[in-house]
């Protein structure tokens, strides 16, 4: 717990809004569509809210970098900008 306080100093936590998700159910869409050859389920999965998540946050900060930490950037790194976490120096 003292870790995810430390990280609330660092980053700003977003909330789970009805436009998210909508975005997430969009680029979910896409993604099976065109056939991506990212892990796209048959149900909406954190990957496609979290990319969704990204993807509003590029659009209201235009100028700034938005990154998505994780340990597993393959099923990010065709659709968003990502890293991984640990080689994210802030």
């Amino acid at each position: 717990m003292q870790e995810l306080d430390k990280l609330r100093n660092v980053i700003e936590f977003q909330k789970v809004s009805f436009i998210l998700l909508q975005k997430a159910a969009d680029l979910w869409a896409e993604l099976r569509a065109t056939g991506q050859p990212n892990k796209v389920k048959e149900n909406i999965d954190i990957d496609c809210i979290l990319s969704a998540q990204w993807s509003l946050l590029k659009e209201k900060y235009p100028s700034r970098r938005v990154i998505i930490a994780s340990k597993n950037i393959k099923d990010f790194q065709n659709i968003t900008d990502c890293a991984l976490w640990q080689d994210i120096h802030y």
